[in-house]
């Protein structure tokens, strides 16, 4: 499973902490999205939403 996170977002985070009690941390990916630079703007983040 991957996981586009945001560093200090709250849902991300939530995400994490989830995922911590769980314990399947090694199960998932996170995949780092710079907002302010506008990376989910470019083509390949585009490509992924329907």
């Amino acid at each position: 499973m991957k996981i586009y996170d945001v560093e200090n977002y709250p849902n991300p985070l939530q995400a994490r902490i989830a995922l911590a009690e769980k314990k399947p941390t090694e199960k998932v990916e996170f995949v780092a999205v710079d907002l302010l630079n506008g990376e989910y703007c470019s083509e390949a983040f585009l490509a992924k939403k329907p």
